[in-house]
């Protein structure tokens, strides 16, 4: 199992958090979300063909565009 930890900016509520969990959950992988800290914790297998950094990325600004809410993602560690 692989962790990458992610930090999403602009995450407020639990909605939030579900929207970003439910995100990782199409691409088949685990999320913990920590709204005081912004960060997210994916877990994921590391053979999984396409889950990179980017993907995990484009997945949740995907998932914020028809709420229109503005996130900022970034990469804190790849694992």
């Amino acid at each position: 199992m692989k962790t990458t930890k992610l930090q999403v900016l602009g995450i407020t509520c639990d909605n939030c958090a579900n929207t970003i969990v439910n995100a990782m959950a199409e691409l088949g992988a685990a999320a913990s979300v920590d709204l005081a800290s912004s960060e997210v914790v994916v877990r994921h297998g590391e053979g999984q063909p396409g889950l990179g950094t980017e993907t995990m990325v484009e997945a949740i600004y995907e998932a914020f565009k028809p709420k229109g809410k503005a996130v900022t993602v970034s990469v804190i560690d790849a694992g």
